[in-house]
């Protein structure tokens, strides 16, 4: 008889029903990450001016779940500018440019506005289009904001993901983020 290769109970539960977790990281942590950009890849600061170009990377960097369309996706970036989540922190807000195309971006406010989130910086987006993502770009904006922070006194960061975002939670655990559920337990 052959076995069935299944993911664990608690595995496919976080597959069905998945939720939105708040995640958080020490600054010092991320700032020993050694990755940089690939060749040919250059680092800008964000600016409002890109809010077209980041509607469609929002647009075409998350599933049809998170965001239906364009349309969707230009007043989630309205409401970034607007400081609607958090006043923006440019320090610790880039974008990646390839062949002068926004292809990753980082978005970071001093304070998350809400009541379940740490005290102090928080992502509220890191978007890499399909295409570019595995070449450690992301992995690369985090460390290069946190180098910024660090700089500015901060010492953690933190972050929502989904529960279903394997790959994402697989690239926060390598940059040291835990659970901020886990980490209130522990207190």
């Amino acid at each position: 008889m052959k076995k069935e290769n299944r993911a664990p109970i608690h595995e496919q539960k976080i597959l069905e029903d998945p939720q939105q977790y708040t995640w958080f990281a020490q600054i010092s942590n991320i700032v020993r990450l050694k990755r940089k950009l690939p060749e040919d890849f250059s680092v800008w600061p964000l600016q409002e001016k890109n809010k077209s170009e980041l509607s469609e990377l929002y647009s075409t960097s998350y599933s049809r779940k998170i965001v239906k369309n364009l349309v969707e996706a230009q007043k989630e970036m309205d409401h970034v500018f607007q400081n609607e989540y958090g006043l923006l922190d440019f320090s610790a807000s880039f974008n990646v440019m390839h062949k002068n195309m926004i292809v990753a971006s980082i978005i970071t406010v001093k304070q998350a506005p809400w009541d379940d989130t740490p005290s102090g910086p928080f992502i509220i987006e890191l978007m890499v289009k399909p295409y570019h993502r595995r070449l450690g770009i992301a992995e690369y904006l985090l460390r290069h904001i946190a180098v910024n922070l660090a700089d500015s006194g901060a010492k953690t960061i933190a972050l929502r993901v989904m529960s279903d975002n394997i790959k994402a939670l697989k690239l926060y655990r390598k940059c040291g983020f835990v659970s901020w559920d886990d980490a209130l337990e522990v207190v």
